[in-house]
């Protein structure tokens, strides 16, 4: 039997035939696409198939630098339920966990959220923490690597965005400690939050680079932000104290570029000559595999021999080019930081003293710190949830009528998904143990923890968000032969708002001048045109005044200054204040060495 087709027909088949072939086509194309995106991102890797998941040893939650302004407050240290079984009541209870803290160097990792540190520290212990987007790390975050005999710390990702949900009983405590009248409380307590927020991740950030020997800085593509960073911690390296050497130095800096899209040689030259060696002066090295029999594999790193500092190179990971290499960095890293010397001091004693050191930024004058017994221990584990998923965090939207029904139904199936999920969190699957409260001796104590919000004012300009410093005095220290001179600009405030004084910090050997004071800005208002009205001085911010939008506001507010004194010069000092310029002046001591003692003149 034969078949005839006409041409119209013949033609059909023919689109029919091209559109399946392009379907099929544009599929493969699509998961290809998808499989390529999954690939180029260091997320969710695993480092080795055979590793188990490892959780961190211990977890110091500082939940903000300025816990302690409510009374009985504290910071809770968190540990492996396998370390429990060293966990002891005694004055160094993180040396017990250890099994002996001295032997241990210290490194740490800091850098932005999401740019791989968790990533790394897997890289560099061959381990498996969890890491990913969908996984956080919470204040201090240690693992002992008993085979390195080091002590990693990995932190808590620094620009992380701010919570909308507050829990009220802190607003309440909140309140009460920094006086917060009911006017215009909510834009106060916003401001406060957003203070707190920025404050209490640099004080993290500085407290982990303040307690290692190797700093760790992960960045991905370099911004001029991370080269601030990177010469902040070079600058800290070079102008170490001999009294800081002695007690905890940073002997290196390593800087790992996380290339994450970087699957071949080629690619990795091109972004090494655009983002390290343009902005960093410095040379090329190589590193073979010692184990390969051929030595074959090697990896390049980049050095700045004079600020101590090494740069290396992450590529994509679940590339076969990435992977190798990724694995011979880790490799040599490790070798690296076992060479450095250890600390020989007790991690107690090194943790308590950079805590109290670092909170210097934001807190007046904080008392020292113990480690004591969790103060609600319950032996069991905990799982810290992040403040949203408490929340009533809910999908909301403008219900309208007249909106046809095929979009009210999908607002509603994608309103009953919202609410079922949960946001992701930070899981914390160790036992509280211990507990970090400041060692005070009666209620009145708790004044010397007063948040300097000032230094970190946030305001709130017709609804425009803008950050300023408060006022903090500038000043220049001037060594003339045998007289150091310290003189401060003080515009627009009396003798009578600021004070003075030389103090002697024990732990440090070191005298300090410390001056403090309330810079209250003011404007002044004439009742009349002639000669014979009165002026009359107001103070702002407050009621009623509008303060217009500017880019170079006066600033006003509490300021502290904490300025170290070279030991040659003495405790006694003079002191002259005119025209709002205070100038202090100190004479070469006979005696070097430093005491108590302090003594100041007013001429």
């Amino acid at each position: 039997m034969s078949h005839t087709y006409t041409i119209p027909a013949i033609i059909s088949i023919i689109i029919i035939l091209s559109s399946s072939i392009l379907i099929l086509f544009f599929k493969k194309d699509k998961q290809k696409l998808i499989n390529n995106n999954k690939n180029n991102k260091n997320e969710d890797v695993i480092i080795d198939d055979s590793l188990k998941t490892t959780d961190y040893d211990i977890v110091i939650d500082l939940q903000s630098v300025d816990t302690f302004v409510i009374k009985d407050a504290s910071w809770t240290i968190y540990v492996n339920k396998n370390l429990l079984k060293n966990a002891e009541n005694s004055e160094t209870p993180l040396d017990s966990l250890l099994e002996g803290s001295i032997k241990f160097r210290t490194a740490t990792i800091i850098g932005y959220f999401k740019r791989g540190k968790t990533f790394t520290a897997n890289l560099i212990n061959n381990i498996n923490l969890p890491s990913g987007s969908k996984t956080k790390t919470k204040g201090l975050s240690m693992y002992i690597s008993h085979t390195n005999e080091t002590l990693f710390i990995d932190t808590q990702g620094s620009n992380t965005p701010l919570s909308y949900f507050v829990d009220e009983n802190e607003n309440e405590e909140l309140k009460k400690a920094y006086n917060i009248d009911q006017a215009d409380e909510t834009i106060k307590l916003n401001n406060l939050h957003l203070a707190r927020k920025k404050a209490t991740e640099s004080f993290i950030q500085e407290t982990a680079i303040g307690l290692s020997n190797v700093v760790i800085f992960v960045v991905n593509e370099m911004t001029w932000h991370d080269q601030q960073n990177i010469m902040s911690i070079q600058k800290i390296i070079k102008t170490q104290s001999s009294s800081q050497i002695e007690k905890q130095k940073i002997r290196d800096l390593y800087v790992f570029h996380n290339y994450m899209s970087i699957s071949n040689m080629e690619d990795l030259m091109a972004m090494i000559k655009t983002y390290v060696t343009t902005p960093f002066k410095g040379y090329f090295h190589t590193e073979f595999d010692d184990c390969n029999e051929e030595k074959s594999e090697y990896i390049i790193y980049y050095t700045d021999a004079e600020n101590s500092t090494n740069h290396y190179f992450l590529c994509n990971h679940n590339s076969e080019f990435g992977k190798k290499w990724n694995e011979l960095v880790g490799k040599i890293v490790r070798s690296k930081i076992k060479s450095v010397t250890n600390q020989n001091r007790k991690f107690d004693t090194i943790l308590l003293e950079t805590l109290k050191e670092k909170m210097k930024t934001n807190i007046k004058d904080p008392t020292n710190l113990q480690i004591v017994q969790y103060i609600n221990s319950e032996n069991q584990v905990v799982d810290i949830q992040s403040e949203n998923s408490k929340k009533p965090n809910q999908f909301t939207y403008k219900r309208q009528t007249g909106i046809p029904e095929k979009n009210q139904k999908t607002l509603k199936d994608l309103e009953e998904m919202f609410n079922r999920v949960k946001p992701h969190t930070i899981d914390i699957n160790q036992v509280p143990v211990y507990s970090i409260i400041p060692l005070i001796k009666n209620d009145n104590e708790y004044e010397q923890w007063k948040y300097a919000l000032n230094n970190k004012d946030i305001i709130f300009i017709d609804n425009l968000l803008v950050v300023t410093g408060s006022f903090n005095p500038t000043y220049d220290i001037l060594e003339c032969g045998k007289t150091l001179v310290v003189t401060f600009d003080l515009p627009d405030i009396p003798a009578s708002d600021f004070y003075h004084k030389i103090r002697f910090e024990e732990s440090e050997n070191c005298r300090y001048l410390l001056i403090s004071g309330n810079r209250i800005l003011r404007y002044r208002t004439l009742t009349s045109n002639g000669g014979g009205g009165e002026d009359k001085i107001n103070e702002y911010p407050s009621a009623g005044v509008k303060i217009g939008n500017s880019l170079n506001l006066r600033k006003g507010g509490e300021f502290y200054l904490r300025i170290p004194i070279k030991g040659n010069f003495g405790k006694d000092y003079l002191s002259h204040f005119e025209n709002g310029v205070l100038t202090l002046t100190f004479k070469v001591e006979i005696d070097n060495s430093p005491d108590e003692n302090s003594k100041k003149n007013n001429k």
